[in-house]
């Protein structure tokens, strides 16, 4: 393992790349899960990356008295998102050398969308204090 990757990024990274091997038949574009509420009213939140030097980010939402319906992900980013109805965990990686985009990704829920907490990476893996995703 190289000496500036943490475990923390070596797992994200690997659990990230199984996912999207393991979803590519049922899943939209960049690793988007499938959204099967889109057409029935869903709202939309973006999340936003500020920090221009984040590579990769983790975060979790709930959506209060609601659901999380999907996530889809900007292009220049892989993504992965496990949702277990109101809470979504969500794992963002930028592709090539660039950092993330400002907005990365996309989340489609019903009720409130509420950010839990986020960590996000840089471009040796190492987490980046005070850094993580808004929506």
């Amino acid at each position: 393992m190289h000496p500036h990757i943490t475990k923390t990024s070596s797992l994200l990274i690997a659990g990230l790349l199984a996912g999207v091997l393991t979803l590519s038949a049922c899943s939209g574009e960049n690793g988007a899960t499938p959204s099967p509420c889109t057409e029935c009213g869903t709202q939309s939140g973006q999340l936003r990356v500020p920090d221009r030097s984040a590579r990769a980010c983790e975060v979790l939402v709930e959506a209060t008295d609601g659901r999380v319906a999907s996530v889809d992900f900007e292009a220049g980013v892989v993504g992965k998102a496990i949702v277990e109805g109101d809470r979504a965990g969500i794992a963002l990686i930028a592709t090539g050398a660039a950092p993330l985009p400002e907005v990365a990704g996309t989340v489609h829920f019903d009720g409130a969308l509420k950010h839990v907490e986020s960590t996000c990476f840089g471009e040796t893996g190492e987490a980046i204090a005070g850094s993580g995703v808004d929506l």
